[in-house]
């Protein structure tokens, strides 16, 4: 195996061949840290297709329910497929919808539970946005805040260092420092205008 290969996937000094720096740290889930590896591996050889990082999140989600207790099957598998190739932030519905969709046969109170089991596996996120429906999302990324367009109920994410710096500063000078935030902008197009009373 190629040297810069065998680095990227963590080949190295640690035991079973992953470098220190990137064994799990103590208190992470084993699920956790085998999307990271996961994903070491697919960026390491160059696999970049869609389809490719879609099923390395699968297995993360079906690792996450076997760790929980959960036997994986045909239906939650189908299910967990189409959680790993969802992009924005799907409700509970929309997440049925999709299964039923690819013909996974699973009803929507196994979507919930599955969801619930996840989320407490810590490897994805519930986000519970003003007038809307719980929405999901992994929770392996890097952190970022939320925009919500009042009209169209589209989330979009954003990363913004002064606003990072600013709440730092806040919290600073008056005597503490941020633990956990989480920012969420209810936004509308410029110029357009709604009947809704509440914006």
């Amino acid at each position: 195996m190629n040297s810069g290969v065998a680095a990227s996937i963590g080949i190295g000094a640690g035991p079973f061949g992953v470098e220190r720096s990137r064994m799990p740290q103590p208190g992470q889930g084993r699920a956790v840290a085998m999307a990271q590896t996961c994903e070491r591996v697919a960026m390491g050889w160059g696999l970049r297709h869609e389809a490719v990082m879609t099923r390395l999140r699968a297995t993360q989600l079906e690792q996450a329910l076997r760790d929980a207790g959960v036997r994986v099957t045909r239906q939650r598998a189908a299910l967990l497929r189409v959680i790993a190739g969802s992009e924005d932030h799907p409700d509970a519905t929309e997440l049925h919808r999709r299964a039923e969709a690819a013909g996974a046969g699973v009803s929507l109170a196994t979507v919930y539970r599955t969801l619930t089991t996840l989320q407490t596996q810590g490897v994805i996120d519930k986000l519970e946005f003003r007038g809307e429906p719980a929405r999901w999302e992994a929770a392996d990324q890097r952190h970022h805040d939320h925009m919500i367009d009042v009209d169209t109920g589209e989330v979009m994410e954003f990363t913004n260092d002064r606003i990072e710096r600013l709440q730092a500063e806040i919290a600073a000078e008056m005597g503490y420092e941020i633990v956990h935030h989480r920012l969420e902008l209810y936004v509308r197009r410029r110029g357009a205008r709604s009947a809704d009373a509440d914006f």
